[in-house]
């Protein structure tokens, strides 16, 4: 896997303002951290938004890129979130522009 999945991340963080909008959810406003590791270095840890929040994010790196990118259903990755803003956020959370994603629907059990 590559260190490149820090940007797709970084996007689905930077553009959370903006799914919440285009999803028509308000923001609670608590601010959300995002924390991985880098795949091809498990030492390196890679944190986005505030580091003392207790709103987070967390999971693989390709599995955080694979939901922002609406690629994946949160209930089919090790995504979780802590808090229930985070939850929120994952709900609606998407990396890209234009009207709001209809996000995967969970995988057949």
């Amino acid at each position: 896997m590559s260190p490149r999945l820090r940007h797709v991340i970084h996007l689905g963080v930077a553009a959370r303002t903006y799914a919440f909008r285009v999803h028509g959810v308000e923001d609670p406003g608590d601010p959300v951290a995002v924390r991985t590791r880098n795949p091809s270095d498990e030492a390196d840890v890679w944190t986005f938004g505030p580091p003392g929040s207790v709103e987070i994010l967390t999971g693989s790196a390709l599995d955080l890129a694979l939901v922002f990118t609406q690629r994946r259903h949160p209930s089919d990755t090790g995504v979780r979130a802590e808090g229930a803003t985070a939850a929120l956020f994952l709900s609606v959370a998407q990396a890209f522009g234009g009207p709001a994603g209809s996000g995967r629907s969970p995988m057949a059990r």
